[in-house]
């Protein structure tokens, strides 16, 4: 039988956490015709029918359920593998991940110290709405991060810095004219994001304009023009504590305790 790929696994789950095939589709790139095709094409091949579907539902059947589970196990298998080839390599980027909405022009000085170094040391950034969580996985050498709220067991930190929280909203918002804002009225205001969306920066200011939305987010957030946004102080809010996180265990990056000197560098010249 044919080899199934880590496409189709990847399809499946998609539709499998949509239940939609229209969403899916959105949600990969792709027209939704494409989708239905592989899927139907994939249940062929397996000899069983990964999803019910009618004209306003679609389930997954038992068979689909296992292919979810045991495609998971072996998409977990591939990034393990990934970052064991990559973490063996040390000439290798180092990977830190943070929230797209926090401490974003901090990250910006540290990686541009990274970069002036007589031995350049090169920074990739993953952006994760549970940015420790993907270095306990191993998705990342370390993480940008504010503690609250966070399990930070088994992790190391070296606190940074602590930087306001402001609200980003749409121009055209209700309350984007005022001065400043307390808590609760951002909270309470028609639009506003409770949870961070899983997407890059320029997608959340993308979407915030869009759909007249607001959301927290830490005062060094990028406005980028044009994108008819802004923001607005929000007096009773707790600063955004930021530190840098990682995990003692053996593995880590080799240039690990120059990042973090560098962290040191920035957040002692906005002291």
């Amino acid at each position: 039988m044919e080899r199934v790929q880590v496409k189709d696994i990847e399809y499946v789950l998609a539709v499998a956490e949509e239940l939609s095939f229209t969403r899916a589709a959105a949600r990969l790139g792709i027209a939704q015709p494409p989708l239905s095709r592989a899927i139907s094409r994939l249940e062929r091949r397996l000899g069983t029918e990964l999803f019910h579907r009618t004209s306003r539902v679609v389930t997954l059947t038992s068979a689909g359920t296992l292919f979810v589970e045991e495609g998971l196990a072996i998409l977990e298998a591939i990034d393990r593998t990934v970052v064991r080839v990559r973490h063996a390599t040390h000439s290798r980027a180092l990977v830190i991940v943070t929230r797209p909405t926090i401490g974003t022009g901090f990250l910006q000085a540290i990686i541009e110290q990274c970069r002036q170094l007589q031995s350049p040391l090169e920074v990739e950034v993953l952006a994760s709405r549970s940015p420790v969580q993907a270095v306990r996985d191993h998705r990342a050498d370390a993480a940008l991060a504010c503690g609250n709220s966070q399990d930070l067991s088994g992790m190391r930190v070296e606190q940074l810095v602590e930087q306001p929280t402001v609200a980003l909203m749409s121009t055209s918002h209700p309350l984007a004219a005022q001065p400043a804002l307390t808590l609760a009225a951002v909270q309470e205001a028609t639009g506003f994001l409770v949870e961070c969306p899983d997407l890059p920066l320029d997608e959340i200011v993308h979407f915030i304009s869009l759909h007249n939305g607001s959301m927290l987010v830490s005062a060094d957030t990028p406005v980028p023009d044009g994108q008819n946004v802004c923001t607005v102080p929000v007096l009773d809010c707790p600063n955004s504590a930021l530190g840098l996180f990682w995990s003692p265990t053996a593995g880590n990056h080799p240039r690990l305790t120059t990042l973090i000197r560098q962290a040191r560098r920035v957040a002692y010249s906005l002291s």
